[in-house]
């Protein structure tokens, strides 16, 4: 029997369990953990959280705590789209995105 062990997990539920230092790893789909790293796949907006790694051996166990903040893609869109001005008249546009820092420059 191998007595080390890593331990991914997120909330209430493991992601991943990986005995032993040579495992190639456990954990199908989108998480992945050979030896002592987890990789997520194709992160969605659902895996932003708290994540924990718990080591343990016969000696004791330890436990470290890490945030994953998942960033939504950016969408925009300029409004008016299309617009038929004449010569020295004045037009405003406005760009709308999807973004909460509302950081936007027109060049």
């Amino acid at each position: 029997m191998c007595d080390d062990v890593r331990q991914w997990s997120s909330g209430t539920s493991t992601v991943v369990v990986t005995a032993d230092t040579s495992a190639g790893g456990g954990g199908g789909g989108r998480s992945k953990a050979p030896m002592n790293f987890l990789r997520l796949r194709s992160v969605q907006r659902t895996d932003a959280g708290n994540y924990t790694c718990t080591a343990r051996n016969t000696v004791g166990s330890k436990s470290l705590e890490h945030q994953v903040i998942v960033t939504p893609e950016m969408s925009a869109h300029v409004v008016p789209a299309l617009a038929d001005i004449e010569s020295g008249r004045s037009v405003s546009f406005t760009c709308i995105t999807s973004a909460t820092d509302n950081n936007v420059s027109f060049f």
